[in-house]
């Protein structure tokens, strides 16, 4: 089970590129060998992540990721996406 907010910015991610491109992303926000596959290591460092940071390094990662399909035509929409999908992930942790 992912923290609060950390679960949504994980959920759009997957429903917008994939589950386990969502995993990956995770995964680099926290450190892990970016596998696609939630195991315990991935497990362990997710609950020693403050989930307001690891919102944020999960965003980076998410960013760069679009940033490396260098597509101009959706980059800016998928951008804003992360920004308002950040924005109210933020909002989802401050209130747990």
């Amino acid at each position: 089970m992912l923290p609060s907010g950390v679960d949504y910015v994980v959920f759009d991610f997957a429903v917008n590129a994939g589950v386990r491109r969502a995993i990956k992303c995770l995964q680099k926000a926290v450190g892990a060998e970016a596998d696609g596959v939630i195991g315990s290591i991935t497990q362990a460092l997710i609950g020693q992540s403050d989930p307001m940071d690891l919102v944020g390094h999960f965003t980076e990662e998410k960013i760069a990721f679009y940033k490396s399909l260098n597509n101009p035509h959706f980059e800016k929409g998928w951008l804003a996406r992360a920004d308002t999908v950040e924005a109210n992930a933020e909002k989802m942790v401050q209130t747990t």
